[in-house]
Order: structure tokens, then C-alpha cells, then sequence
């Protein structure tokens, strides 16, 4: 089994590479090709005449986009999604490299065969925002925004929340005292 596992760790290799442009650094994707391989020696059974190499990379390259998908952002992507961006950014990199310049979303819309609505979504939505918040502990309101009028509309902003939503907050930027 060892020797089996050893023998094909260039299968996790070279699927990672595929997916090294995801916001997951190349050795975490290797890593999760790994335990797909580990996986895929479990549930091998040599009788069914496949060879083992086919079979590994299946497993190998559902555990890669399992990863891919869960934790590539902040907040997760349903699967079919990030498989749509993928195949919307590989079209886009290839179509730059070969006519150089970027293709429009009607013209992506018609080379996927998918509407154009969704192709603007899948945009859209694959565009993490994020902000150059530092996490901190046991900040008070105050230390996160300078401004006294901004402090205190954000404090009736956070008042209006949910229970649930201020402690997520609170925990994001650190001022839990404050609330």
C-alpha cells in the first residue's frame, strides 16, 4: 500500500499544478492530492481491470477542487460555481494569450454555451473583497473607527444586529467589550 501511494505522489503533483491559482498555496493543493490518493488505494480493486493510475486521478482531482472549493475564500462558493469560474478563467487565459486582449462576457457566454446573466455572476461573485483589517483582541469601537460621528453611527448600526451578527463582529474586528 505504501509502495503503491509512493509510487504515484507525481499524480497529486501534477493536478495541483492545474489549480495553483486559486488562493491556496501549491503545496496545500498537493497535500489534499495526497489524501486523495490515499483515498483512492483504499477504494481500489484491482479486479475491476482500471488501471490504478486512472483511478487515482480521479480521486486525487476530487479531493484538489474539494479543497479548491472550501477553502479558496472567505466565504465558500457552492461547487458548481468555482467549477464555472474555472472553466470561464481558463477560457479568458487562453483567449489573451492567443489574440491578446480580453474577451467580452457575451462572447465567453457563447463559447461555454452558458448564459450570459450567469457568466456575469460567476464574475461577479469570484472577486473576493476583503479590507485591510488587522483581527485584534479586546479593541474598543473607538480603536477600530476614528471619527466621533462615524463611532457613534456605528454603534446604533450595530445595535439594529442580531445577537448572532454582533458577535460575529465582535469578533472579527476585536471590540466585544464595546457592544
Amino acid at each position: 500500500m505504501d509502495d503503491l501511494i509512493r509510487d504515484h505522489l507525481y499524480i497529486a503533483k501534477y493536478i495541483a499544478r492545474k489549480y495553483k491559482n486559486n488562493n491556496i498555496p501549491y503545496e496545500d493543493l498537493v497535500q489534499e492530492g495526497y489524501i486523495g490518493l490515499i483515498q483512492a488505494v483504499k477504494h481500489f480493486d484491482p479486479d475491476r481491470g482500471v488501471k490504478f493510475s486512472t483511478y487515482a486521478t480521479f480521486w486525487v482531482k476530487q479531493a484538489i477542487l474539494d479543497a479548491v472549493t472550501s477553502k479558496s475564500r472567505t466565504i465558500r462558493l457552492p461547487a458548481h460555481i468555482v467549477q464555472l469560474k474555472l472553466k470561464v478563467f481558463k477560457f479568458m487565459e487562453n483567449f489573451i494569450l492567443s489574440l491578446g486582449y480580453e474577451p467580452d462576457v457575451e462572447l465567453i457566454a457563447k463559447e461555454l454555451q452558458e448564459p450570459v446573466a450567469k457568466i456575469r455572476q460567476v464574475l461577479e461573485l469570484t472577486t473576493e473583497h476583503t479590507g485591510d483589517w488587522e483581527v485584534q483582541e479586546d479593541n474598543d469601537i473607538e480603536d477600530v473607527i476614528e471619527h466621533e460621528d462615524e463611532i457613534k453611527h456605528a454603534i446604533e448600526a450595530i445595535r439594529g444586529l442580531s445577537d448572532k451578527e454582533k458577535l460575529i463582529l465582535g469578533m472579527k474586528f476585536g471590540f466585544l467589550k464595546s457592544l
